[in-house]
């Protein structure tokens, strides 16, 4: 009994602790990724201006990692692999999603501020230093056409307008 007295004493205060810890999995306004959670791939088409037109394939592997969304994304492109890690999360004060966007060709992760309008959620970057040699502001556009299939639209802020980049259609496998 003793024994269950003292082991007693020592748990209640790490229950105390654990009673204030901040939640483990994603809040409410998360709930509109889900149906993104999985494996997805597919063709994306790469086209600037003065540039010859490209094509590669795009994977992309979305999972939770507590409160926030991790997107892990692979582009192989002209013998080029390009990764991507991205997270994000609901910021309550802004009442809107933010992510971090780390990658193997910039020197500055990405920030990005999205919002949520239907069956599409639309991504304004800060401006970041993409390893291009001076700061870029993108606009990056997720269609949900249906559970099995999304539309990514990529754009470059040039000037006072955004110019498509690259596009393609993903696919849940």
């Amino acid at each position: 009994m003793r024994k269950l007295m003292i082991s007693s004493l020592f748990l209640l205060p790490l229950w105390a602790i654990a009673q204030d810890m901040p939640a483990m999995t994603p809040p409410k306004e998360m709930d509109v990724f889900k149906g993104m959670i999985g494996k997805w791939s597919g063709k994306m088409t790469w086209e600037m201006p003065d540039q010859p037109k490209m094509e590669f394939m795009m994977k992309m592997e979305n999972s939770w990692d507590g409160q926030f969304m991790k997107s892990a994304n692979v582009m192989e492109m002209e013998g080029m692999k390009m990764t991507e890690t991205m997270y994000f999360g609901w910021d309550p004060e802004k009442k809107k999603y933010k992510s971090w966007s780390f990658t193997n060709w910039a020197p500055t992760p990405r920030i990005e501020w999205g919002v949520v309008d239907g069956n599409k959620s639309v991504w304004d970057s800060e401006p970041w230093d993409g390893g291009m040699g001076e700061k870029t502001t993108t606009r990056a556009t997720m269609t949900i056409k249906d559970a099995k299939n999304v539309h990514f639209l990529l754009e470059f802020k040039m000037g006072d307008k955004y110019a498509p980049v690259m596009s393609g259609t993903l696919t849940k496998s």
